[in-house]
């Protein structure tokens, strides 16, 4: 036992990982209780894995297996089947995933049954046994949890299947059930070789509105058009030929044929009256008019929209483009009188909706006006009747314009107001989880003690997202509006934690990134769980879908990034880093514009802003049309006032 952790700590030395962490670690490979034994030789696999030391990584996996439980005896299999493959041993993946003792136990997840399948399956296939591989693929498509929303099994069964069959000759039930795994996860490229097979009804229509959709999605709007004209050409009378009206309207505006979009979007009025989406149609020949500089005509057809919507939210909508345009033009009179009739209405969208609105907005909007057209008490009492606190993003504004106008809000008393939650439950460790956090080993004390732990070592170990998952539910049970600076203490922090600190500032802070930035993102985007998967595709702590994260890969030299790498910890925060870096060249000194393009992109960003005629958040937040961008920034925003306000720029707690 010595002799080997010593030749392992000569190993790991010679390859330059020898650190004051992996020396504390390389001892407990002597330990007399084997749980230690297996923990410690997980850990070091790692880092054997990390420097390409594939033959140490094995022996350390074995001594998992061997010695440890099952909770992390059956992870050491999985990536010892991994590792097999890596180095062409198809044989030995083979039997490690069907050798007898290995059924799942309680704490592997589903998709972890799935990912194994996947991987096996892709061992017969490089073994030569295609019709073994071909049993298990077509199997695990037969059973994906959700056909709406494929997995990544699913993905990497039909990236095995094509490298099998090459795609052809299949049908096009079965080249429509590849294409659409493929387009879920946006892979353009192979999506469309499937889907440009199909010629038979009824998949025919649905394929080239897809093909068309993708090329949209990926900004190739030349290309679009010329599909979105088919769909609508060979299936005017379809599902997918209305739609493709609609979207057809939008891809001639962004390539500058106006008068081509207004008469695809006039058609879509006069064929769809009563359809439930004719209203994008009216809002959007606003947009396209506002982008022209033709605002005489938008606001001529939002009183159009106004009208033919008369009393639903459609109308909201246009009286709400009509206010901004108003304010862009810095007619603020105007301006006031549309945000007035705004306040009468029951329905104004919401900040969710496309084009729509929140009360909070409008009456930030009529306060601002007042500002600027020099009535400063009208001012000033609007901005104090927008409640401010940890989650009210207009509140956070209305404090900050009235520290400019000189004003402060009243204190208000804490016995006025609910109790604060009291700290997330904090369990005693295990003599074991006791020993492992001793040697540094984090993370494997946190697996000891199932997530229970005192949250200092859960956010050592960063697990930030069971200490999360804990104490949202207590602070929802807080106001929104619970004033600022009568919120202190641990509970707070465990509200908004700080993981993964030390790859944060490793990766953000040579970019000029401040950390409590992608903190905030990472808040509102992951939950702060590493093997988090969107319903939009989008992986790991900061949702990377797959063609940014290729993007990003390529600026950075990274060579055939593979999506599960987006997973990592490391890698996530790195590739965040790097995005929000190229965004604040984009975007210097607008964190809501940086923001904004994250989630809704660069382009139509770009687009928000000269809408608005301002590099003022006041004046462009209100112009994020997309409403899922627009609550997204508010939400990542006042995240990111709290990191200000509980973290100093290298984490450590104010």
């Amino acid at each position: 036992m010595k002799r080997l952790a010593a030749t392992i700590g000569l190993v790991l030395a010679a390859w330059g990982v020898s650190t004051a962490q992996t020396q504390r670690v390389s001892p407990a490979l002597d330990s007399t209780d084997p749980v230690v034994r297996a923990y410690a030789s997980a850990h070091l696999s790692r880092i054997a894995h990390s420097t390409g030391n594939l033959v140490l990584e094995q022996l350390l996996l074995r001594r998992v297996i061997l010695d440890g439980p099952d909770a992390i005896a059956s992870g050491a299999r999985h990536r010892l089947a991994e590792n097999a493959i890596e180095t062409g041993n198809y044989s030995e993946a083979i039997r490690l995933l069907t050798a007898s003792g290995t059924a799942p136990v309680s704490n592997i997840s589903d998709a972890q049954i799935r990912n194994d399948r996947a991987i096996l399956a892709d061992a017969y296939r490089l073994a030569g046994d295609n019709a073994k591989a071909l049993a298990i693929l077509n199997d695990l498509l037969a059973r994906t949890p959700n056909p709406e929303q494929p997995d990544d099994a699913d993905l990497a069964a039909v990236r095995s299947l094509d490298a099998i069959d090459g795609g052809s000759d299949l049908g096009d039930a079965q080249h429509l059930r590849r294409a659409n795994v493929y387009q879920f996860n946006r892979y353009w490229v192979e999506a469309r070789r499937h889907f440009e097979v199909i010629q038979t009804p009824p998949f025919a229509a649905d394929a080239m509105f897809q093909i068309s959709r993708g090329y949209s999605q990926s900004l190739g709007f030349v290309e679009a058009i010329t599909w979105y004209e088919r769909v609508i050409e060979q299936f005017p009378d379809t599902s997918a030929g209305k739609d493709a009206l609609l979207q057809l309207a939008s891809a001639y505006a962004r390539v500058g044929k106006t008068k081509e979009a207004f008469s695809r979007y006039q058609a879509f009025i006069d064929k769809y009256p009563l359809d439930e989406k004719v209203d994008r149609a009216y809002l959007n020949i606003v947009d396209i008019r506002r982008d022209l500089g033709d605002d005489s005509e938008a606001i001529k057809w939002c009183g159009k929209t106004e009208d033919a919507f008369r009393g639903k939210r459609a109308e909201a909508q246009a009286v709400f483009a009509e206010a901004r345009i108003y304010a862009s033009k810095e007619e603020w009179s105007n301006a006031i009188a549309a945000l007035d009739r705004l306040k009468q209405m029951p329905d104004v969208g919401g900040a969710t909706v496309p084009g729509g609105t929140t009360q909070a907005e409008v009456a930030f909007m009529r306060a601002y006006a007042l500002e600027r057209l020099g009535r400063k008490d009208d001012a000033v009492s609007g901005y104090l009747a927008i409640a401010d606190g940890r989650a009210e993003y207009y509140g956070w504004r209305a404090t900050e314009r009235l520290g400019e106008l000189g004003v402060s809000r009243p204190k208000l008393e804490r016995i006025k107001l609910p109790p604060l939650p009291p700290l997330a439950h904090e369990s005693p460790l295990s003599a074991v989880a006791s020993r492992l956090s001793d040697i540094g080993l984090f993370e494997e004390s946190a697996i000891e003690s199932e997530d229970k732990g005192p949250s200092s070592l859960l956010l050592k170990a960063n697990k930030a997202d069971r200490i999360f998952a804990g104490i949202e539910p207590l602070w929802k049970k807080v106001p929104a509006d619970y004033p600022i600076e009568l919120l202190l203490g641990e509970p707070l922090r465990q509200l908004y934690p700080a993981p993964f600190a030390g790859e944060l500032l490793r990766y953000a802070k040579p970019r000029s990134v401040d950390p409590r930035l992608l903190l905030a993102i990472m808040r509102q985007e992951s939950r702060f769980r590493p093997d988090a998967r969107s319903a939009a595709a989008a992986r790991g702590l900061m949702q990377f879908i797959h063609p940014a994260s290729q993007k990003i890969a390529s600026e950075l030299g990274w060579d055939g990034l593979d999506d599960q790498e987006l997973y990592s910890p490391g890698a996530a925060l790195l590739f965040g880093s790097q995005y929000i870096a190229d965004l604040n060249a984009l975007f210097p000194g607008q964190p809501e514009a940086v923001v904004a393009a994250y989630n809704g992109g660069e382009d139509n960003v770009k687009r928000w802003l000269v809408r608005s005629r301002s590099s003022e958040p006041d004046r462009y937040v209100p112009e994020l049309v997309y409403g899922q961008t627009k609550d997204y920034v508010q939400r990542v925003m006042t995240n990111y006032r709290m990191y200000q306000l509980i973290y100093d720029e290298e984490l450590k707690p104010r």
